[in-house]
C-alpha cells in the first residue's frame, strides 16, 4: 500500500506517491508533526534486519500492508530513522 492523501485540521490533503514528502501538506505545520509522531507510535511495524545473497544488509519491513503503507511514508519524514525514533518511547500497550 500507498498513502495517497493525509487527512488534518479537517481537510484531505494529497500526497505524492512517487515521492511523499511532496504534497499538499506541510511537514512544518504542527499538527502534520503530531500526525507523523502518531503514525510512527501507534503502529506495530518493525524492520528487519538481514542478509541477501549476496551478503549485503537489507531492511524488511513486517506488519499488515496498511501500516507498512503509513510506515513507509513517515520513514522519509523521519529521515529514514523511524525505528530510532520509537525507540525513544516506552511501549505501555502491546
Amino acid at each position: 500500500m500507498t498513502v495517497a492523501h493525509v487527512f488534518y485540521d479537517g481537510r484531505i490533503r494529497r500526497v505524492n506517491p512517487h515521492n511523499p514528502l511532496e504534497g499538499e501538506f506541510d511537514t512544518r505545520d504542527a499538527t502534520m508533526q503530531h500526525l507523523i509522531r502518531v503514525a510512527a507510535l501507534c503502529n506495530n511495524c518493525v524492520f528487519e534486519i538481514g542478509v541477501d545473497e549476496q551478503g549485503r544488509e537489507i531492511q524488511d519491513l513486517k506488519g499488515d500492508a496498511s501500516e507498512k503503507g503509513i510506515t513507509s511514508f513517515i520513514n522519509v519524514h523521519l529521515e529514514g530513522r523511524f525505528q530510532d525514533y520509537r525507540e525513544q518511547y516506552v511501549r505501555k500497550f502491546v
